[in-house]
């Protein structure tokens, strides 16, 4: 009799175990997590503005959702081409929190450049919709003197474990990446919304798993290098054929400047610019002759009030020496 009832325990657990996993399949199916959302391809519940793009990987679908989208940084702006109503020339910048969060380098301009128009669009963006919108607002009429692009490794640091080739635009219109699958077993965890879920919680799935943020201090890999050459490339081109300048700002981390880590990132990144024709602006040396280095950063590591004159100053100064004597340093303009 205990033979019986042993393969009725075994049954009976193994109906339970198929059962409960069934059901996580199901719920799994119907409720991916949140943090799952970014490697489900075509399963991706979310709906975005976006469809793929050669130059940039994606952009907008049309005009109209990326102005609903910005609508109140547009009406700032105002027309996109030069009016009788403010013939300022237009400087535009495109960056992170360090351009455009309040009281950053795009609010100190706006303070202290009276004779330019500031625009900046004010939100974090991957860095492939950032440039996208470049293209998008120049072939809308945006008429800007320069253009300010501002780059950090934080920048690029997404590029660093999702290259461009991993990108994926869904029917949707949502950005995915196209997440990485084990060599052996692959197929049937990506068939399962259990096994899935298994191996995007490893965070395996990302296709350059191994790659930190922090590498990128002290070297910049070559697929790397690859995707910014190309997008940048793209930049220059149009750009270039508008007759408007580029100039490149390259901040650097607060681990660079008071933690002695390398400047692998400028070093690397710099002569990529400059082979396309583009500006570069090196900021670490006016962070550097300053004698309070610690006083330059706010707690969350941005910048302080001083730390953004500083680097208005210095830019100022060297687009001075490209373009000539018209502007003054924000120092000579305000004490």
């Amino acid at each position: 009799m205990k033979q019986p009832r042993r393969w009725h325990f075994l049954c009976g657990f193994a109906l339970a175990v198929l059962l409960v996993a069934g059901l996580g399949e199901v719920f799994l199916r119907l409720f991916p997590p949140r943090d799952f959302h970014d490697y489900l391809g075509e399963r991706n519940p979310r709906h975005g503005p976006y469809v793929p793009d050669a130059d940039f990987g994606l952009t907008y679908q049309n005009w109209d959702l990326f102005a609903n989208d910005h609508a109140e940084r547009l009406r700032f702006l105002g027309p996109l081409a030069p009016t009788s109503t403010d013939a300022r020339p237009l400087w535009a910048f495109f960056g992170n929190s360090f351009v455009h969060a309040p009281g950053m380098l795009a609010d100190t301009a706006r303070q202290n450049l009276h004779e330019k128009r500031i625009f900046n669009l004010g939100r974090n963006e991957h860095i492939c919709v950032r440039l996208a919108q470049i293209r998008l607002l120049l072939d809308q009429g945006l008429q800007p003197e320069r253009i300010f692009i501002e780059l950090m490794p934080l920048d690029v640091a997404i590029l660093g474990s999702h290259p461009l080739e991993s990108i994926h635009v869904t029917r949707r219109g949502a950005l995915t990446y196209t997440p990485r699958w084990p060599a052996v077993g692959g197929p049937l965890l990506e068939r399962s919304a259990l096994g899935r879920a298994a191996w995007f919680r490893s965070g395996q799935q990302k296709p350059k798993p191994s790659f930190h943020p922090r590498q990128l201090n002290h070297k910049v890999a070559d697929y790397l290098l690859h995707d910014l050459d190309h997008l940048f490339g793209r930049v220059s081109q149009i750009t270039g054929q508008r007759h408007i300048p580029v100039t490149m700002i390259l901040i650097p981390n607060y681990e660079q400047v008071m933690e002695g880590a390398p400047f692998a990132f400028q070093e690397q990144l710099t002569p990529l610019f400059q082979k396309h024709g583009l500006d570069v602006f090196d900021a670490r040396a006016c962070f550097f002759k300053e004698t309070d280095r610690p006083g330059l950063f706010l707690p969350d590591k941005h910048l302080t009030p001083r730390g953004n004159r500083m680097l208005l100053s210095a830019l100022l100064e060297h687009v001075h020496h490209r373009e000539g004597p018209s502007l003054s340093t924000v120092a000579e303009r305000k004490p």
